[in-house]
């Protein structure tokens, strides 16, 4: 989730006047928090495009949110996948890239997924 996780982008009016990083936010200002480029940050992940599972850090990617805006569905979706990837390792023993490239989806500017995501199993 944290290299290529559904949600890209969060738009947000600020509240209050603020200063982040040395810029001036103003009260009613548009803000967007970009979750790729957070999650790729080498000052928290460093090697930041490797996929490591057993990165000490791994729970601070924003993939699902943070604080007040962590994703209420956030037990849900890790259980789905965790039920999905076991039933498809118990059933498959060879999972690899098809033959065809995947594809993105395009249609939208708030989340991140393919449209297809050819893969070759064999038991």
């Amino acid at each position: 989730m944290r290299l290529n996780g559904p949600p890209q982008r969060l738009f947000r009016i600020a509240t209050r006047d603020e200063e982040l990083g040395g810029k001036r936010i103003r009260q009613g200002d548009w803000v967007a928090l970009f979750f790729a480029a957070a999650n790729r940050d080498p000052a928290v992940f460093p090697d930041p495009d490797a996929f490591d599972l057993h990165r000490p850090n791994v729970r601070k990617q924003l993939a699902l949110g943070h604080g007040v805006h962590f994703c209420l569905g956030a037990v849900l979706a890790r259980l789905e996948v965790s039920c999905i990837a076991n039933a498809f390792l118990d059933r498959f023993s060879v999972i690899r890239h098809g033959e065809t490239p995947p594809v993105k989806q395009t249609a939208t500017l708030l989340q991140h997924g393919f449209l297809t995501l050819p893969l070759h199993v064999e038991r």
